[in-house]
Parts: structure tokens; C-alpha cells; sequence
């Protein structure tokens, strides 16, 4: 099993779906890495619930230590499951590509089978790009979402999905900022509210490779809603 999970936030009303899409059963020997962002957006509250549910899903938990960069890696080397938290979006890509962990993630997604998931700023991440993260907070606002403190000027991510999404997602604060941008982007941006996710299960394509995010490639994609 091959499967990427994107979501808002872990106190979404679905929750409960989601993690069963994240320790899913034909994973037998689950080893599950949770990789904080910040300490300065780091929930203890977070990190104790997941090793809670980690353990009620017979999975080994792996804490990713954001000081201990090469233990981190071997961790990512040795887990199936990964899940990226919520945080800034900038400062955790930078942090990734900095510490080699972009590296070691992108070999995870190689291997035979597979769970990465992540919430706001760490499902940002598996898109195309970042650039989401620099949107208006809120319609006409002059605050982003969040701030590149880091000067990231590449914003190029995993690019795992062919779309971005728009975590967070309020339409009496976000319509025009979204609409405006995913015009933009011709129709490649999915909007997502703190309630809903995406799971999409990847299949090797006939040359024997992952299947890119395309219609003809996917041959399982399952939504919270029709996004299509």
C-alpha cells in the first residue's frame, strides 16, 4: 500500500477517519514517525495523542527530534508511516531541505509500501509548491498565513499531488483570496476546511513506477467531498 493523507487539522470532526487511513491494516509492522515542526509550534498535546494512537494501532512510535537531525533521518529510514504536523510552512520546508530530511522523505515515498500524511503546513508540503503560505490571512487583509521569517525564495515542495490546497479554509474569511488564486492556477487548488481531507492510494503505473496525480494514472482517489 502506497497512500499520501492531507487534512487541516487534528481536531477535525473526522478525525477518527483519518487515522484509520494512516494506520491502515494491510500495514502489518507499522513504524510510525511523527515529525513536529518548530518548537515554537510544537503541541506536547499533539505528540502524547498520537503516541496514544500509535500504540492502540500496534505501531512502534518514532518522536523525530528536530535538534538531532541524522537520528532523525535514520528514523524516517526505518518508519512506513510518517506524519508532518502543522506549523510555518516556510520554516519547515527550509528546515527539511537544510537538515537532508527533504532527501530521506523523498526515499520513504520510494519504498514498497508506504503512509505519508500531514496536516496544514506538513500536507503543504506534498504539493507543488508553498506559495499558499504567503496568501492574505483573510480577505483584504495585509498579514499571510504565515511569515517567511527564513527568506525562503524556492518554494518548490515534494510535489507528491499535482494540485496545492488551501488548509484552513473559512469562505466567509477566504472566498475571494481562493478564488482569485486558484483562478490563477487554473483550477489546481483544493480548498480545505479544519473538518474535511484528502486520501489518495497510489498504484504502480505499467513502466513499473508510482503513478503521477493524474486522471488516467490513479486508479483509486478518495475525497471528504467531490472535489472534481
Amino acid at each position: 500500500m502506497k497512500r499520501l493523507v492531507l487534512f487541516s487539522s487534528p481536531k477535525g470532526k473526522n478525525l477518527g477517519e483519518i487515522i484509520k487511513k494512516i494506520f491502515p491494516s494491510e500495514i502489518e509492522n507499522k513504524v510510525f514517525a511523527y515529525l513536529p515542526t518548530h518548537k515554537k509550534y510544537l503541541n506536547e498535546e499533539f505528540a502524547d495523542k498520537w503516541k496514544d494512537t500509535a500504540r492502540k494501532y500496534d505501531a512502534e512510535f518514532l518522536y523525530i527530534d528536530l535538534e538531532e537531525p541524522e537520528d532523525a533521518k535514520d528514523k524516517i529510514t526505518k518508519a512506513n508511516i510518517l506524519l508532518m504536523t502543522g506549523g510555518n510552512t516556510f520554516w519547515l520546508l527550509d528546515f527539511l531541505r537544510k537538515t537532508g530530511l527533504y532527501d530521506a522523505i523523498k526515499e520513504l515515498y520510494k519504498k514498497p509500501e508506504f503512509i505519508i500524511a500531514g496536516w496544514s503546513a506538513g500536507a503543504m508540503v506534498m504539493t507543488p509548491t508553498i506559495a499558499i503560505g504567503g496568501l492574505p490571512n483573510r480577505d483584504g487583509g495585509s498579514s499571510p498565513m504565515d511569515d517567511n521569517k527564513v527568506g525562503l525564495t524556492d518554494l518548490t515542495a515534494f510535489n507528491f499531488v499535482d494540485f496545492e490546497i488551501f488548509p484552513h479554509y473559512d469562505e466567509s474569511l477566504h472566498k475571494k483570496t481562493f478564488d482569485d488564486y486558484n483562478k490563477m492556477k487554473n483550477g489546481k487548488v483544493k480548498a480545505l476546511t479544519d473538518d474535511e481531507y484528502i486520501i489518495i492510494n497510489l498504484y504502480l503505473s505499467t513502466t513499473g513506477s508510482i503513478a503521477t496525480m493524474t486522471s488516467e494514472c490513479i486508479s483509486d482517489v478518495l475525497f471528504s467531498k467531490n472535489f472534481w
